[in-house]
This record gives structure tokens, C-alpha cells and sequence, in this order.
């Protein structure tokens, strides 16, 4: 893969396990502040296994996933071999538009866990604002019974834009704002609306293809 990293640019927030996060700053970015950290993004490939236990044998703990990259067993068997205890891993997987629904959502979650081998994910993220409002609130109600289930310590979205956090948080079964929204950030899209709206809101915003995917840097 050409470009296998998030960037994670983090503010103040609610909803969201801090203690994990700094624990991983402190191991890979002691002479640094606390205000950047590096995750490993995988990607659907017959390498996801090794590259994956690859990663974390080099220092990453923050691991990102996804229903939709149909890799979250291989993630999870790399999460089995590594030489680490799955409570100093911060592992991070996303719902897929076709499972937008409260109890379809619900379901999700805990197939994303079994896949990878873990009794609870320390992030859960809607993964897009598609196909609209009614699908993403009752996927997202699905979100908060995992929280309170146990199942999930933190939930997020990606790919949303002001309008659609605005949306979510005038329906009365909404009581978890969401702690992260996972964009495509880097210098040739630094979606500035979005981070300007996220940093006034608490919400931690995670950057996807950070460098291009190698294309223009």
C-alpha cells in the first residue's frame, strides 16, 4: 500500500477516552506535544495480516478499519499475533451505509468485533452521511446502545459536514454528540468550514490520505 497512516488532530472533547490517546502519544511521540499522533490506516489487500502486525511490531497502536475495506477479520488476526496487550491498542472501525438502521447498526458493531477479536472497540464511526438524515439517525441511535452495551467506548462519524451534525442533534433520541468526524485533510483539501466547525464543537477531527495516498507528495 502507498500510504497506510491517519493523522489525528486533537481538541478538547466529551466523548472520548483521552488516557488511551495520550497513552499512545507518550510511546511514539515523547519529544513532542500532545496535539498530533500518528494511527496506521489498513486498506483492503492480501497483505492486510502482515502489514498490519508489521505496524504495530514498529510502534503503532492506533489501528483503523472498516466494514467496507473487508479486512476487519485479517486486521484482527494481526491484533492476535502482535506481541501487545489489546488494552494498549486503540482500535478505530466504521459502519457502511447498507447497515444503517438501529438494530442493523447495533449488529454491525458487534460483527466488527468479533472479526477482530475484541470484547469492545475503542471507536466506533459512522462511515458516511449518505443516503440521508432518517438512515443516519436511527444508525447512529444503533451507536449509542453500543456505548451502552459496552461494546464501544467512543463514537464518531466520517465525511460529514456541518449541516449534518446540525441535523443529527435537533433529534430529541440523540444524547452522544459525536467525539470524531473522519475527513479527507491534507494540503490540498483542508476543508477549513469543517475543522473550524469541529474544533467549536469539541470534536476531534481525524485525517484520512494525510499525504496524498503518495500522489502529490
Amino acid at each position: 500500500e502507498r500510504e497506510n497512516f491517519l493523522l489525528v488532530l486533537v481538541s478538547k472533547s466529551h466523548n472520548i477516552d483521552y488516557g488511551r490517546i495520550n497513552k499512545y502519544i507518550n510511546i511514539a511521540f515523547e519529544h513532542r506535544t500532545s496535539h498530533t499522533i500518528l494511527g496506521f490506516g489498513t486498506c483492503l489487500s492480501n497483505s492486510c495480516t502482515s502489514s498490519t502486525l508489521c505496524a504495530i511490531q514498529h510502534g503503532y497502536t492506533h489501528i483503523d478499519t472498516a466494514q467496507i475495506y473487508k479486512n476487519e477479520k485479517e486486521t484482527g488476526e494481526a491484533i492476535k499475533k502482535a506481541d501487545i496487550k489489546k488494552s494498549d491498542l486503540f482500535v478505530c472501525s466504521k459502519l457502511w451505509e447498507n447497515m444503517y438502521g438501529r438494530s442493523s447498526a447495533l449488529e454491525g458493531v458487534k460483527s466488527s468485533a468479533e472479526k477482530l477479536g475484541l470484547d469492545k472497540i475503542d471507536l466506533y464511526l459512522l462511515h458516511t452521511p449518505r443516503p440521508g438524515q432518517a438512515a443516519r439517525t436511527e444508525a447512529w441511535r444503533g451507536l449509542q446502545d453500543s456505548v451502552k452495551l459496552g461494546l464501544v467506548k467512543s463514537i464518531g462519524v466520517s465525511n460529514w459536514a456541518p449541516k449534518h451534525f446540525d441535523l443529527l442533534m435537533k433529534e430529541e433520541a440523540v444524547h452522544i454528540f459525536p467525539a470524531v468526524n473522519q475527513i479527507e485533510f491534507h494540503p490540498w483539501q483542508q476543508q477549513r468550514e469543517i475543522v473550524k466547525y469541529c474544533k467549536e464543537k469539541g470534536i476531534v477531527v481525524v485525517a484520512y490520505t494525510p499525504l496524498t495516498q503518495g500522489k502529490r507528495l
